[in-house]
């Protein structure tokens, strides 16, 4: 009786502290908002992108599923997932691209878990289906039957918590480019080699064959980074990524692709790192935005 006991009380802690982050990530994302546009991205959009202030300007509520590192497979994932949760509510998707969305991510992938910031969405079948395909079996399992453990990640826990309390703030700090620019002179500002990959490509393509057979509407929007980073890409190589996006938005009138915040490049105040931008960049990036959407915002009422 005693174990039956504990066994009980384990339980029902374990999924009352399920409950209480879940929601707390649902606050985070917007999922409970009704939301119309749908942001989808890795951590460039978390900074680039200010919800509220969207939804201010726009007057439509919107979601903001964005996560560090998530590459065009995890996004796929993604999307499939909100749209299972939400159906026929979005009637846009914004989706950052940048000159290594073909290319998959900068970082080394093996090196890479990013997925596991979706383990507290894996009872939802699209998600449980990718995360089996991605994660080790005791990975799997143990998340999958301890529903506290599916928050071990600092970064969602962080966020789970936090939401409860405060929305999502970016940092002021002005990213330090004189001291950037020195580092990379002393390692002779070695070149950045990208590759365009087939099966990112075709995923891709899924994406967007995927949101318009659900009558959604695609934005790209292309976050720039620091214009010195941007330059030790091969300049025919960011060619051909930005002929690309402007061929999928010429073939298809329900997709749009916006480049215009490729004029923020060498602004580096607004900058909070290489990659990343700081509040004062967002705020930009984010007005930009709204004065874009505004048409197609009337266009959905």
């Amino acid at each position: 009786m005693k174990l039956i006991l504990f066994a009980l009380i384990v339980l029902i802690t374990d999924y009352g502290i399920d409950i209480y982050l879940k929601d707390g990530l649902d606050r985070h994302y917007g999922f409970r908002n009704g939301a119309e546009i749908l942001c989808i991205g890795h951590s460039r959009s978390v900074h680039a992108i200010n919800k509220s202030r969207l939804e201010q300007g726009l007057k439509v509520p919107v979601a903001k599923y964005a996560v560090a590192g998530m590459d065009t497979f995890d996004r796929l994932a993604m999307i499939r997932h909100y749209l299972g949760e939400h159906p026929r509510q979005t009637k846009v998707v914004i989706y950052d691209v940048d000159y290594y969305t073909f290319n998959g991510r900068i970082y080394n992938p093996e090196h890479m878990k990013q997925y596991k910031q979706l383990f507290p969405f894996m009872d939802n079948a699209d998600i449980d289906s990718y995360l089996k395909s991605k994660s080790t079996w005791s990975e799997y399992y143990s998340e999958k039957y301890l529903r506290s453990l599916r928050y071990n990640d600092p970064n969602v826990f962080a966020r789970a918590v936090i939401s409860h309390f405060h929305s999502d703030t970016i940092p002021p700090q002005i990213f330090d480019y004189k001291n950037y620019r020195s580092n990379l002179a002393k390692s002779g500002n070695p070149a950045i080699h990208l590759t365009i990959h087939p099966d990112t490509v075709r995923c891709f393509e899924e994406t967007l064959a995927l949101l318009k057979s659900n009558n959604i509407r695609t934005v790209l929007l292309f976050l720039p980074f620091v214009d010195l980073e941007q330059d030790r890409i091969d300049s025919e190589y960011r060619k051909k990524v930005i002929g690309m996006f402007r061929q999928y938005a010429g073939r298809d009138p329900g997709v749009l692709f916006i480049d215009s915040n490729m004029k923020y490049a060498d602004n580096h105040r607004l900058f909070y790192d290489p990659f990343h931008f700081n509040s004062f960049g967002q705020e930009l990036v984010t007005d930009d935005l709204i004065g874009v959407m505004k048409p197609i915002v009337r266009l959905m009422k």
